[in-house]
């Protein structure tokens, strides 16, 4: 969501911008690019779509991350493919994001 408030649908359990207890360290999953790009303004923004890491393993969850390019919705998938086709109002638990900062 563009304004920042966060949508009880996809972050059940949240408190605002808190995480729930014990989840401070896990991605956070099943959100939309917009609002992961709310969650983001305050931390640099989402991670350019060519920012580190470019590949990642080991992890179960998210095989994608919402990222930015140019602005625009993108996301980068663990074996370092990327795409401009994003549904800014799809989520998935698949899906996770990264902020700059």
């Amino acid at each position: 969501m563009a304004d920042g408030r966060a949508d009880e649908k996809y972050l059940r359990g949240w408190s605002g911008a808190t995480p729930p207890a014990g989840r401070e360290g896990s991605p956070a999953v099943g959100v939309t690019w917009g609002l992961a790009k709310a969650y983001c303004a305050g931390r640099g923004g989402l991670a350019v779509i060519g920012a580190e890491p470019l590949t990642w393993s080991g992890a179960e969850l998210p095989w994608l991350e919402y990222r930015s390019d140019a602005g625009a919705p993108a996301w980068r998938r663990d074996d370092g493919a990327v795409s401009d086709r994003v549904d800014p109002n799809q989520s998935n638990v698949s899906i996770g994001f990264r902020c700059a900062r």
